[in-house]
């Protein structure tokens, strides 16, 4: 008789094995109906290889006794009931296990919690949008490499980073490799298989299976998804796809990095977000707008903070991207252009210096004074801003504006 089967999770599927027999039984896409639990199950020997493939209800009896026919016809000899009642039994447990409570007690957040301070925060889903062509999935894989190799990326120390899930929607590995290639020329060679591509077709919830599988698999400790609106599916714009798939990615382990658009209206507005629900922004836990500007052999990739969950919101930064006529890339620091930046990501960027007054701020961005007025009160309305004290008396007079999450000694009126 075998012994107890080993029970080991990769991704959402279950393998229960034998060493001493050879036998493998996996359990794959369990699902639960009201007081069933099915699964898809595949048998293999070491030395047989494939034996059978059927979805079964884990706890029907008769499901079993089917396996078991076949089973026995094709490789006779072992003992297959007592092997998947015990298989059954043992991946329900596993399956509906729940994870325990636990006390919560006071204590200073982790200081190396970051893949970028203030940026990523290590383990959580995070989603930096941008318009098309603006040069999001170069920036990611960019940022792999970097993390990959222990550089830094212009300004930025990433995490030290042992793997990479790059899961696409809209490139072929060919042009990921290209890229690669250009990236590297300057740099050393990345190690071999540390930057897994997986091209997708489907809604990730389609393939979520998979997915943790080769999250299981690889151990990934950065996942990239290119981009939100194809991993959503159909119709992601609605509140329910912008949940389900910002939920499914946050199952995954490790560092999750989400690609997003913006829509026409969003980049013609003063405070851009990500395509889609509101639900975008609020489920990820930092997010950022991508802005660009040409130059004749390259462009600057500027960054704005406009989400942060676990931090103060990072001052804006820029990444210059400069191209050789052989195609290599080199990047480095360069000084934020907000001018491409919606009014609104331009005037928090103006108050992270200080207060200032509604003239103070037309004269630095370059807006009229009454756009400005019109995006500070939408910004007050979203909790970003406040109005301070007043800086001269009687009628007209003039009252800066802050950060809302500034320590300010004035009073907001």
């Amino acid at each position: 008789m075998p012994d107890e089967p080993v029970v080991s999770p990769i991704g959402d599927s279950l393998f229960t094995s034998w060493p001493s027999c050879g036998v493998v039984i996996k359990f794959s896409r369990l699902t639960d109906h009201r007081d069933t639990l099915s699964a898809e199950v595949s048998v293999t020997h070491e030395h047989v290889g494939f034996l059978h493939w059927s979805r079964i209800n884990l706890a029907s009896a008769t499901g079993r006794t089917g396996v078991v026919k076949v089973l026995d016809e094709t490789h006779p000899g072992t003992p297959w009931r007592r092997m998947l009642d015990i298989a059954c039994q043992r991946v329900a447990m596993a399956h509906r296990q729940a994870a325990p409570a636990v006390p919560l007690t006071a204590k200073r957040a982790d200081p190396n919690r970051w893949l970028i301070d203030l940026w990523l925060p290590k383990e959580h889903t995070s989603v930096f949008y941008a318009d098309g062509g603006v040069g999001k999935s170069l920036f990611a894989l960019t940022l792999a490499t970097h993390g990959l190799l222990g550089h830094r990326l212009g300004p930025w120390t990433i995490a030290p980073l042992a793997r990479v899930l790059y899961l696409d929607w809209e490139s072929d590995a060919w042009t990921h490799e290209d890229r690669l290639w250009g990236i590297t020329s300057f740099l050393e060679d990345l190690p071999k298989e540390t930057i897994m591509h997986r091209r997708m077709n489907r809604p990730i919830l389609d393939d979520l299976p998979t997915v943790r599988e080769d999250a299981g698999r690889y151990g990934p400790t950065l996942t990239i998804i290119d981009s939100l609106a194809p991993a959503s599916g159909p119709e992601p714009e609605g509140a329910d796809a912008a949940v389900r798939t910002l939920s499914a990615v946050d199952s995954l382990p490790g560092t999750k990095l989400i690609l997003a658009h913006i829509s026409k209206a969003g980049a013609e507005s003063d405070n851009p977000r990500p395509y889609g629900s509101v639900f975008n922004s609020n489920l990820a836990r930092s997010t950022a707008l991508l802005t660009k500007q040409a130059s004749p052999d390259g462009f600057t990739l500027t960054f704005t903070h406009t989400k942060h969950n676990y931090s103060r919101q990072a001052s804006p930064m820029a990444l210059l991207f400069t191209f050789d006529a052989e195609g290599r890339i080199a990047v480095g620091t360069s000084v934020p252009d907000m001018r491409a930046s919606g009014l609104g990501a331009q005037i928090l960027s103006a108050l992270r210096n200080g207060a200032s007054t509604v003239q103070e701020i037309a004269g630095s961005t370059a807006a009229t004074e009454s756009a400005v007025r019109n995006s500070l009160h939408r910004l007050k309305g979203a909790g970003q801003v406040t109005p301070l004290r007043m800086v001269s008396g009687g009628r007209g007079n003039k009252s800066q504006w802050g950060l809302a999450d500034r320590n300010h000694p004035e009073e907001p009126f």
